[in-house]
């Protein structure tokens, strides 16, 4: 996620730590959104994952075991686009495309 303003202050960094199983299904994203300051340090960092795993035991179904994936700062994920981590190279891919736009949500709408 980023942020864009008409606020001449600078954008807040947004730092994302996503959760996923052993088959590298995306079970929890949480975004962690500040000034930038701290966010690279050692400890922050292992902060975020604490935090992100916490907060997903919360969820139904929630697997006791994860594991951890920081996005690189930035990072903008595609429109209709559906992701899964690569367990054996720790990294994001793309998983699926699906068809976006106006007559899609349309269509679904109907129950076509």
């Amino acid at each position: 996620m980023e942020f864009e303003s008409t606020l001449q202050e600078a954008a807040p960094v947004v730092e994302t730590v996503l959760l996923y199983d052993k088959d590298g299904r995306i079970v929890y994203a949480h975004d962690f959104i500040g000034d930038g300051t701290g966010l690279t340090d050692t400890k922050a960092r292992a902060e975020r994952e604490r935090i992100a795993k916490e907060d997903a035991k919360q969820l139904p179904n929630a697997p006791k075991q994860v594991k951890v994936l920081h996005l690189e700062r930035g990072f903008r994920p595609e429109p209709g686009t559906m992701y899964r981590v690569d367990v054996a190279k720790g990294k994001l891919v793309v998983h699926r495309r699906v068809a976006v736009g106006l007559g899609s949500v349309k269509a679904r709408g109907k129950g076509k």
